[in-house]
């Protein structure tokens, strides 16, 4: 073929065609060659990967060993300087410990003890214990001026740990007066709004007798003036309070559903009722505990072994300024306890901190933890606890109950199937009886006449034109044949209707006396309800 300038177009075509062909092969063999390269890339990049992971893990196994053995290195640094710089402390806790126990036991001699008491003082001269040790020694040793410049130079260092220290030894030899002199001490030192759990140990023990009679009322004063001031701080502080209690009341809520059956199934009302007894059920639940606790006996000999266990902790306990140190040396204990995971044990240094934190309330605060701490706490101190907070309690129980007073009906509508009635104290009960039987008597005639309606028009028409056609075709014998299955289908269908009226009057009987017990449970759980909410509201006064 040729254009009108006598080209040959058809072999330009061919070769276009074969040039498409070629063009259309390279690109499958470049898309094979892509497709080969991305699978070696993706092989390459897995291969990297698991490298990668592999290298980071080397490198974190690194770290941690790096870390471990500083840890290692660091643990015994820090150990020789506490050492170094208060291997003297140290050693003065434990003498004082130690003349404590000997003194109980009687086995050192006064000499000993003076002389050791003495030395130790010399070696630690900014140390708040160390004069203690000698004002206790020369209290032993019937020294009593030297032990009254020892204790001033306590004091000095630190008045509170101080006077806590001295008042707690003191109540261990029965000098009741100077032990309340020393705690009065320690009390006007404490802040109301930073209350450690061990002080309200102390106003625990001091409330419940442990040191003594207090018969120049040195301390009772405080515990007042310490609310005082949390009130006085907080124009809130009795609302807020209450709300505290109001919200505790949810933990003890239980649904009215398996103590009123009847009124869960067939009372419309139930859902308001359930709403307040869920509330009367939580309050009684909270008060009886409470009550159970006030029930309970303080253990006096618990409560005076808690409080030699405070004094040996009070002692034990590292001063402010090794502070750094210490916590150097737990971090450094922990770095080798996680394999050299310095990130868990920071973590693990602050959640501990943070512990230490959270366990420092105000006064009222510590008290709260006390009674809603369950079995945590001593029962001296739900006990105590409570003799301060009970009006806040019974306050936030009465708001907590009264929030859902006006969902609980004055009557209620019992809904049987189809049949409703109407109570409000339950005397109408056999009358709601009555009214069901009559509902359900009247249904049922209405059911059995029509039942008996029901004729068996087609089988008697059927028979008459059986016959009919017989005599009329001359097929006698056949029309009566088809008359005879017509009058028996009949007969039949007259007994199964006897049969079936005589099932409806026992299924409505059935149903009849059904009905009357589910009316009577009802009625009786409404009763009995309405009882419980009566009862419940007369009491003016819920903690004992």
């Amino acid at each position: 073929m040729a254009d009108s300038n006598g080209l040959d177009l058809s072999r330009l075509e061919k070769k276009v065609d074969r040039l498409n062909k070629d063009l259309h092969s390279e690109i499958g063999d470049v898309k094979s060659d892509v497709s080969d390269v991305k699978a070696t890339v993706k092989s390459v990049s897995e291969e990297l990967s698991a490298l990668k992971s592999t290298f980071e893990k080397m490198m974190e196994d690194q770290k941690k060993q790096a870390a471990l053995q500083k840890a290692a290195t660091e643990f015994v640094r820090v150990r020789q300087e506490l050492d170094q710089k208060y291997g003297k402390y140290r050693t003065i806790r434990e003498t004082m410990i130690g003349i404590l126990q000997a003194t109980d036991a009687a086995l050192v001699k006064k000499t000993t003890i003076s002389n050791v008491s003495e030395e130790l003082m010399i070696s630690a001269p900014n140390y708040w214990l160390a004069p203690c040790l000698v004002a206790v020694a020369a209290w032993i040793g019937n020294d009593r001026d030297l032990a009254n410049r020892a204790i001033k130079e306590a004091v000095k260092r630190d008045e509170e740990r101080t006077s806590l220290v001295m008042a707690l030894i003191c109540r261990r030899n029965n000098r009741t007066e100077t032990c309340y002199e020393w705690l009065s001490v320690y009390f006007s030192n404490q802040n109301v709004g930073n209350f450690s759990e061990g002080t309200f140990l102390y106003v625990d023990a001091y409330i419940n007798g442990v040191f003594g009679p207090d018969t120049r009322h040195m301390c009772d004063d405080y515990l007042q003036r310490w609310l005082d001031q949390l009130q006085n701080s907080n124009e809130n502080f009795s609302q807020t309070q209450e709300e505290v209690w109001k919200n505790y009341c949810q933990n003890y809520v239980v649904s009215a559903d398996t103590e009123f059956p009847g009124l869960k199934e067939h009372a419309k009302e139930y859902k308001g009722i359930n709403s307040y007894l869920e509330r009367v059920n939580s309050v009684e639940s909270f008060s009886a505990e409470i009550n159970e606790v006030n029930s309970l006996s303080v253990n006096q000999g618990e409560l005076k072994k808690n409080i030699d266990d405070k004094l040996i902790e009070l002692i034990e306990r590292y001063n402010d300024d090794e502070a750094p140190l210490r916590k150097e040396e737990r971090f450094y204990e922990l770095v080798k306890k996680n394999g050299g995971d310095e990130d868990a044990a920071r973590a693990t240094v602050e959640a501990e901190e943070q512990v230490r934190r959270d366990r420092a309330k105000d006064l009222v605060g510590q008290m709260v933890e006390a009674i809603q701490g369950k079995g945590d706490s001593d029962t001296s101190q739900k006990k105590t606890a409570i003799s301060f907070l009970s009006s806040y309690i019974e306050k936030g129980m009465d708001d907590f109950a009264k929030e859902k007073r006006d969902q609980f009906p004055e009557k209620i509508t019992i809904d049987i199937d189809d049949w409703h009635g109407t109570t409000e104290d339950g005397s109408n009960k056999a009358q709601l009886m009555q009214e069901y039987v009559a509902f359900n008597e009247s249904k049922r005639e209405k059911e059995v006449q029509n039942i008996e309606e029901k004729k068996p028009t087609a089988w008697i028409v059927g028979a008459v034109l059986a016959v009919v056609i017989g005599l009329v075709s001359g097929l006698i014998p056949v029309g009566i044949v088809v008359a005879a299955i017509c009058v028996i289908r009949i007969v039949v269908l007259n007994k199964t209707k006897s049969q079936r009226i005589e099932e409806t009057n026992n299924r409505y009987q059935q149903i009849k006396e059904d009905g009357q017990k589910q009316i009577s449970t009802c009625v009786d759980q409404w009763i009995r309800a309405k009882e419980r909410v009566a009862v419940f509201e007369s009491t003016n006064k819920r903690i004992a």
